[in-house]
């Protein structure tokens, strides 16, 4: 089931420069999950891969391979009548059905046609349907398999439902007859074909997710909030050396940076420590104020009924 997409090999490394690291082949199991599968990338091609519903893969690379392959299967595609198939002959050194191109193949004379779906056809290899083998599938006595077909590896014109996904137009506001034409992927943002003359290129950069139209925006939590202070590398703080010029303004001298004190210093608090201080702090302040305001009331309150108590003692006398 993924004969035809392990015939592609894939290369990946962190930037550009550093070593090539194979993807290794992908299984029928992957290719059939990683469409239900919705996460990011962390960059460690080692790293566990956890989902819902689960991979059925050992690390990053497996998901990776396998995100591919669903990328290719939707967005790699060639100008209509560029490749042929070529069917599955043994006898030939051909055992499986394969595709090359086709040395007749001519480009349309109205270069908008590929700024349209129906210009295009899709020749990467599909994700395979569900096999149909019933449950006497089995080896024999001598354990040899019964023989299958080959799998087919069809030229498939996009439907109906996946023309709507594509978005065309010319690459430039002037001159467009010499400018290429572009389609931009809706499914796969990122995704994007270009034609001019002969030649096409397929070319895909971004998350490697379906676009769903639907925004997530993650919980913080304390720890994201304010982070711990790490205590296990000194802080340091990049102090450039000072240079000492004449009159003419011929350096003279050049004075290295003094050392930076060394971080924490002793007795120094965490970051969380100190924010925790900082508002018990601001809850004592706020405790001395809410007292000094009931004082002054109650100061008022005394003062006045003081005052009526004398203002009646002297109507009395009168």
């Amino acid at each position: 089931k993924s004969i035809h997409h392990n015939k592609l090999k894939y290369y990946v490394c962190h930037y550009p420069g550093a070593p090539w690291v194979a993807l290794p082949n992908v299984t029928y199991d992957q290719l059939e999950s990683v469409e239900s599968c919705k996460k990011l990338l962390t960059g460690d091609l080692k790293a566990p891969v956890s989902s819902y519903p689960p991979f059925p893969g050992n690390s990053e690379a497996e998901y990776l391979r396998a995100r591919i392959a669903l990328i290719g299967s939707h967005t790699v595609m060639s100008p209509a009548g560029y490749f042929k198939e070529v069917p599955a002959d043994p006898d030939a050194g051909h055992p499986d059905n394969s595709i090359q191109p086709d040395g007749g193949w001519a480009p349309d004379g109205d270069k908008m046609t590929y700024s349209k779906p129906a210009g295009w056809v899709k020749h990467y290899p599909p994700i395979p349907e569900p096999d149909g083998f019933g449950d006497d599938f089995a080896p024999d006595e001598d354990g040899v398999w019964p023989a299958i077909d080959p799998e087919p590896y069809n030229i498939r014109p996009n439907e109906e439902a996946e023309a709507e996904q594509w978005m065309g137009k010319t690459t430039a506001v002037q001159y467009k007859a010499m400018a290429p034409v572009a389609m931009h992927s809706i499914t796969f943002p990122g995704a994007v074909l270009a034609f001019k003359g002969k030649q096409f290129c397929c070319i895909y950069v971004g998350f490697g997710n379906r676009e769903t139209n639907m925004t997530y925006t993650p919980q913080l939590n304390t720890a994201m909030i304010m982070p711990p202070v790490s205590t296990d590398e000194p802080y340091k703080v990049h102090v450039p050396p000072t240079v000492v010029k004449d009159e003419e303004g011929n350096i003279t001298e050049t004075l290295p940076p003094e050392p930076s004190p060394p971080y924490p210093e002793e007795g120094w608090k965490h970051y969380n420590d100190e924010q925790m201080d900082l508002r018990d702090k601001m809850y004592l302040e706020w405790v001395e104020l809410q007292k000094a305001e009931e004082a002054r009331k109650k100061a008022e309150e005394e003062a006045a009924a003081a005052a009526a108590a004398e203002g009646g003692e002297g109507a009395e006398g009168a």
